[in-house]
């Protein structure tokens, strides 16, 4: 053979071999069908930075977030916070506790507090977490918080108070009134603060619109507080309005304690007990001893030994007896219960008036999601927001095998983009304008698991998926604030003094509760998958013969899809699209198609992944699902792109 005919067969030869390195895209195993359009002209709203929000308890020292000598979240914690990309914490508790948690009683040196209410129907704990810690924890993480108020066993004046200790400016010449907001701001810096927390939302309690809570409109009513609009349902014309209930022969409690216990006599000298829902409408009360009716004096020491007398102080609710000198000790083992009236209480309308008084630029929350709400207020009183919690909202049934519960569990995400725009509809009806609508506590709601799952079940990496695809469908209806439900807890501490164990699975991080040892859980990664894209415009993704997933004959619909997709825009004019594919088994080969857009020819990518669909991390076991990041040549042009199994991808395009 010549030098020319070998010269021709080489570069023959090279063309072979170099031309598919330039001109096939990754990950040509196969022909794709699906294919995902990029948009890059078609720009949304801002995907706001708050929309990757997640709530966090007081109780036990933060969930085992805070060291429990100082009460400062541990170092390692706020790391891994940042890293997530944490941008909004919810404080106060869940359903119980904020109806419960005293303030007041969490500031201070932490050797000086007493014991607060932590739930109804439990015992009182130290409340080393309080509100000058978790202002602490924003600090330190640069996130904003969002206040819950309990307004069940609180008041108007003290929501207030609350207010200014927490984001009043520091006064030159503070006020010795406590009805002065400097007065608070000053006893702030006193506490080691001088500089007002980022508290920028307060919710006029938490899940008042649930039957299960306990409130004090579950009494009967027997006012509504003053209002000009229609209100056709009476316990949310309370919530709005506020007003007065009637409870009968209703147990007392402690005042940190909350368990029946509480309301049963010691045996011993100048017991105090409280009625559940203060104030007290003076001479409105009957106390009862076993039954026994007892009568009230303004004074116990002009009472003799045999005298059954209780004074009562009406704004708190105490109820003290004697010492068997002056007034008669309540027998060992009896029970003390009282009939009485609760009121007047305010209602959301007050604490609407009275916080923008203080702070005109936070923003307040309704808790009540239903209609009588809307109707009651209508467009006459204002409000800046709709806290829900769609927890239970689409997801399956506890009796579902768990392969057929895990492909179930995808529905959700349309499920609430469907009740939620329903929802928001009604609420911007009503109102006359635009009010957002905030999903305050998303996830998989708590216990509900498969016949043949576990509590441990919302560890798995199904959980992410589910985390990033109730995400995207909230960005899409253009939701400002959401919050994961839990940021953190301790998932396999037994103790249920406080709340349930299946709530403990729901966390972002999981921690033994003891030490400084925090793990992300695929719900944490999958917010720090989507986090990245805060502040960054929405652009158009379309995805075309997506692949689906057959579901059961018994499911709400025959199929569920298989990816799901997110694509923005920085200012600088970079793409990320991010991807989820939901298959527990197939990964999918998709060509990606940028519409007037030229992007370098390597891309990055990131993805969170596991072995299976059902892989965890634990505390012995941290990284059986991590992100890796790869460099891939992708060309200039389109290309495809093998999307893994149970994974969430993101690829960023310079």
């Amino acid at each position: 053979m010549n030098r020319i005919k070998l010269k021709t067969l080489l570069i023959a030869l090279s063309l072979v071999i170099i031309t598919p390195l330039q001109t096939t895209s990754y990950a040509k195993e196969q022909q794709p069908k699906a294919q995902i359009t990029v948009n890059v002209s078609d720009k949304g709203k801002i995907i706001n930075p708050e929309l990757f929000g997640a709530i966090i308890n007081w109780t036990k020292n933060g969930e085992g977030a805070a060291n429990p000598k100082t009460g400062k979240v541990y170092h390692s914690f706020v790391k891994l916070v940042k890293k997530l990309g944490i941008t909004s914490i919810r404080y106060g508790g869940g359903t119980i506790s904020a109806t419960c948690f005293d303030w007041k009683r969490a500031i201070g040196p932490i050797d000086k507090r007493p014991m607060n209410r932590a739930r109804d129907g439990g015992p009182g704990q130290p409340s080393n977490f309080g509100p000058d810690e978790i202002g602490d924890l924003l600090d330190k993480t640069g996130a904003k918080g969002v206040m819950i108020l309990n307004i069940n066993r609180d008041d108007v004046q003290s929501a207030a108070q609350y207010l200014a200790y927490m984001t009043a400016p520091l006064s030159k010449h503070p006020s010795s009134d406590p009805n002065d907001p400097s007065y608070w701001a000053a006893l702030r810096a006193k506490n080691g603060h001088p500089k007002p927390y980022n508290f920028n939302w307060w919710d006029v309690g938490n899940e008042d619109d649930l039957t299960v809570a306990t409130h004090w409109r579950d009494g009967k009513p027997i006012e509504v507080g003053p209002h000009t609009t229609n209100a056709t349902n009476i316990k949310s014309a309370l919530y709005a309005f506020g007003g007065t209930t009637l409870f009968q022969n209703q147990d007392t409690i402690g005042y940190a304690d909350l368990t029946p216990a509480s309301s049963i006599s010691k045996g011993t000298a100048n017991q105090d007990f409280y009625a559940s829902y203060p104030p007290v409408v003076p001479e409105s009360e009957t106390v009862y001893v076993d039954g026994s009716i007892w009568k009230q004096t303004d004074n116990l020491n002009t009472a003799s030994p045999i005298d059954e007398v209780y004074t009562i102080e009406n704004k708190s609710g105490k109820i003290t007896f004697g010492d068997g000198v002056h007034g008669k000790i309540p027998a060992k083992g009896s029970k003390i219960t009282i009939t009485y009236k609760s009121g007047p209480h305010g209602g959301f309308v007050d604490y609407y008036k009275a916080l923008k008084a203080v702070n005109p630029n936070i923003k307040v929350a309704a808790q009540d999601g239903e209609t009588g709400f809307f109707e009651a207020m209508g467009s006459t009183y204002p409000y800046d927001g709709v806290a829900y919690h769609p927890l239970t909202d689409g997801f399956p049934k506890n009796s579902t095998p768990i392969d057929e519960f895990t492909k179930e569990l995808f529905l959700a995400p349309a499920f609430q983009k469907t009740k939620l725009s329903n929802m928001q509809s009604e609420i911007d009806s009503y109102a006359g304008k635009h009010v957002p609508l905030i999903p305050s506590a998303y996830g998989h709601g708590q216990g509900n698991v498969p016949n043949d799952g576990d509590k441990a079940f919302h560890l798995n990496l199904s959980e992410g998926l589910l985390n990033a695809s109730e995400l995207i469908q909230y960005q899409n209806m253009g939701i400002p604030l959401a919050h994961r439900f839990l940021l953190n807890d301790t998932p396999f501490n037994p103790d249920e003094t406080d709340a349930p164990t299946a709530r403990r699975y729901n966390a972002a991080i999981i921690s033994n509760g003891k030490d400084d040892n925090f793990v992300a859980t695929p719900a944490g990664l999958s917010i720090e998958m989507m986090s990245k894209l805060g502040g960054m415009t929405q652009i158009g993704a379309d995805i075309k013969n997506n692949p689906q997933i057959e579901l059961a004959k018994s499911a709400s619909s025959p199929n569920v899809d298989t990816l799901s997709t997110i694509a923005a825009k920085d200012k600088h004019g970079h793409v990320d699209l991010l991807v989820v594919n939901q298959s527990s088994d197939n990964a999918v080969t998709t060509k990606i198609v940028l519409d007037k857009y030229t992007h370098a020819k390597k891309a990055k990518v990131f993805t969170m992944n596991g072995s299976s669909i059902y892989s965890m991390n634990t505390l012995d076991e941290p990284n059986n699902i991590l992100i890796n990041s790869s460099n891939i040549y992708v060309g200039k042009g389109n290309f495809n792109y093998t999307f893994p199994a149970h994974s969430i991808t993101r690829i960023e395009l310079k």
